[in-house]
């Protein structure tokens, strides 16, 4: 009996097993770059529906745009590890390339403007990956809550049963302000991240050479929460260094861009989704 294929373990398989490294870095470059298109183009899309009053598929749409922004930081992740020797690594982000969870810490964990060290990246990557919030507390008048990407995926789109208030949900009719003022904060979150990354693409960061770099750099170093924040910039500014010195993009340059981010590969590892 033939079983469906199971896409992150395709993704895996295309993008890393059957592939020598050039092949790897110039399919991720190119993925990166449809990224940044679709992006574009659904925030496009959603301001054209804001404008026209459908704001719950905007707020959608403008979701979605981020997610797709998310995957280009699964890919630089995947630049950042010994391809033949973590395969498992790859395998995990692959698997993060289709989790709507992995792919919002992702987003909110690269955003946060204070963290300092690896320990306090992982304590914000594990907040951000509860699946659910149980009230444990009857009295407080508080339901279970599921993860946020139910509020931004589910919740816009679908008429629904709420258990907890005991009738149907519409979108269209009920916390239509919530999804509005969501709305702008969503499009306005994506637009900003969108220009940072068409600016790093715009200076040649997402080219497969400076993938092969960016490799060649941190391959030799694995990166977990125990890892001391000056290691980190070292390993950055050489391989800021080295892409400065092979394909002349200054140094100040790479720390600006969206590459000069936390590495989040080694939770991806250690987390359930």
């Amino acid at each position: 009996m033939n079983e469906q294929p199971i896409p992150w373990d395709q993704l895996y398989k295309n993008l890393f097993e059957r592939r020598d490294s050039n092949q790897t870095f110039s399919l991720l470059s190119e993925g990166i770059t449809a990224f940044l298109r679709k992006a574009e183009d659904l925030i496009t899309d959603a301001m054209i529906l804001k404008d026209a009053e459908r704001y719950e598929i905007a707020s959608f749409l403008g979701y979605t745009a981020s997610e797709e922004m998310a995957k280009i930081h699964i890919f630089i992740d995947a630049c950042r590890v010994d391809l033949p020797r973590h395969n498992n690594v790859l395998k995990k982000l692959c698997k993060s390339f289709y989790s709507h969870i992995a792919k919002y810490a992702y987003k909110e964990v690269l955003s946060f403007p204070a963290l300092y060290d690896m320990e306090q990246v992982k304590e914000a990557w594990d907040y951000q990956m509860i699946r659910w919030w149980p009230s444990n507390d009857i009295e407080s008048g508080e339901p279970d809550m599921p993860h946020t990407t139910y509020f931004r995926r589910e919740l816009p789109l679908y008429v629904d049963y709420i258990e907890y208030d005991q009738q149907w949900y519409n979108p269209r009719i009920e916390n239509r302000p919530l999804i509005i003022s969501t709305l702008v904060l969503e499009i306005s979150n994506a637009k900003e991240k969108l220009e940072l990354l068409r600016n790093t693409y715009d200076i040649g960061l997402y080219k497969l050479e400076s993938l092969s770099i960016i490799n060649d750099v941190y391959k030799r170093h694995y990166i977990n929460e125990r890892t001391p924040t000056g290691e980190v910039d070292r390993i950055y500014m050489k391989a800021a260094q080295q892409i400065e010195n092979e394909l002349g993009i200054p140094q100040e340059k790479f720390t600006q861009s969206t590459i000069s981010k936390w590495p989040l590969y080694h939770f991806v590892t250690v987390s359930r989704f």
